[in-house]
C-alpha cells in the first residue's frame, strides 16, 4: 500500500470514528465515553476485515 492510500484510510478510519462518536454523543453518551466506544468499533470492525480477507474458504 503507498503512503497515499494509507494516509487516505487513516483520514476515512478518522471520519468514521468521527462520525460514531458524535451519533453516540447525540443520543446522549458522554464524549469521553463515546470517542472511546467509537474507537473500539472502529478497532473490532478493522480485525473483522482482516479475518475477512484472510479466509481461505
Amino acid at each position: 500500500m503507498t503512503p497515499a492510500l494509507q494516509e487516505r484510510e487513516l483520514a476515512t478510519i478518522a471520519a468514521l470514528s468521527d462520525a460514531i462518536a458524535a451519533a453516540l454523543e447525540d443520543r446522549g453518551v458522554p464524549p469521553l465515553h463515546a470517542a472511546l466506544a467509537a474507537q473500539v468499533e472502529m478497532t473490532a470492525i478493522a480485525h473483522a476485515q482482516i479475518e475477512w480477507l484472510n479466509d481461505k474458504a
